[in-house]
């Protein structure tokens, strides 16, 4: 049994810090947001949104195993949080622990089904475990949400998904609609090209 955590109760000065922080943090400054979450946790102790936060920076400076142990510790605190399990998700995939990374965001679903960044996390940690098909359906549910950011991006996560489940007149469409959102793309031009190439294989095999 995990040991019992409580959070410290959030002032609404903390609460200005923390959206000071997470505006750092989506500007990219990424040291200086790990600076201000840290000397916050410092000061305030258990403070699961700033942990949630710190595991979300390190997870994007690439020390996945820090990364970890916050967001495990923000779930116990807070198991009815659904972005808490969304960030132990992305961890766990990050350290390759897929199918446990599958079991915290399926819990994440449960808890806000209407989250599209939640969807499509789902799809990228599906196609990890090579189940494409179940891949494809999460992007889809993923852009059904308008908070669903870089959608050239999930439909180019779509097209591959699509493509490796055989359904090359899905990926395609997929492909070219993530490349009339962003024409530079490479990615989706190369998987619109692997569509072509796979579909001169596949005639070349039936004439054969």
């Amino acid at each position: 049994m995990k040991p019992s955590v409580e959070a410290v109760p959030v002032t609404a000065q903390m609460s200005r810090l923390l959206a000071e922080m997470r505006e750092i943090y989506r500007s990219g400054d990424l040291r200086r947001a790990e600076r201000l979450c840290s000397d916050a946790l410092a000061s305030h102790g258990d403070w699961p949104e700033a942990s949630n936060l710190l595991a979300q920076i390190l997870l994007r400076s690439r020390r996945q195993q820090q990364a970890l142990r916050l967001a495990q510790r923000c779930v116990d605190m807070q198991p009815g949080v659904a972005v808490f399990h969304d960030t132990l998700a992305a961890a766990l995939s990050a350290t390759g622990q897929h199918a446990e990374a599958l079991r915290e965001i399926d819990r994440c679903v449960e808890l806000a089904p209407r989250f599209g960044a939640t969807h499509a996390l789902r799809g990228r940690i599906l196609d990890r475990l090579g189940r494409p098909e179940e891949a494809a359906d999460a992007y889809q549910r993923a852009l059904a949400y308008p908070d669903t950011a870089e959608a050239a991006v999930v439909y180019t996560r779509l097209g591959t998904a699509r493509m490796n489940s055989g359904d090359l007149d899905a990926a395609e469409a997929a492909f070219r609609q993530a490349l009339a959102l962003d024409k530079d793309l490479a990615d989706a031009r190369r998987g619109l090209a692997q569509v072509g190439q796979r579909r001169e294989i596949s005639h070349t095999h039936v004439n054969a």
